[in-house]
């Protein structure tokens, strides 16, 4: 009993002390995707000519429709595109959905050159 316990102690804190997954549903997609918005200057969108959070529901809407890698290759050209700064944890949730979704190695580098907050 006392070897089955210290096995339990070394496997559970090493499990304490890593990341847990993070959701990649379509739910937490979205999550992450509406903390994007109003995050645009008003002098890019007027450059590009669209508001940068008329694509941010866009890519929601993908989302919605099953269509999740295709809303976060959208939404990755939109952020770069836009110049929105982006914290280390919201490129984490990025490139988590990236691995989930098998995103291209292109937009997984874009993630990563992303501006940050």
């Amino acid at each position: 009993w006392f070897a089955d316990a210290r096995v339990w102690w070394r496997v559970g804190s090493r499990a304490a002390n890593m990341r847990l997954p993070m959701d990649t549903s379509a739910n937490a997609f979205e999550q992450l995707l509406r903390g994007f918005l109003g995050r645009a200057s008003a002098v890019i969108e007027a450059e590009m000519g669209a508001p940068f959070d008329l694509r941010v529901l866009d890519s929601i809407d993908l989302a919605r429709q099953d269509e999740g890698l295709v809303g976060l290759e959208n939404m990755c050209s939109n952020l770069d595109e836009y110049e929105v700064a982006v914290t280390d944890q919201e490129r984490h949730a990025l490139l988590s959905f990236a691995d989930a979704w098998n995103l291209g190695d292109r937009d997984r580098h874009l993630i990563e050159s992303l501006a940050s907050a």
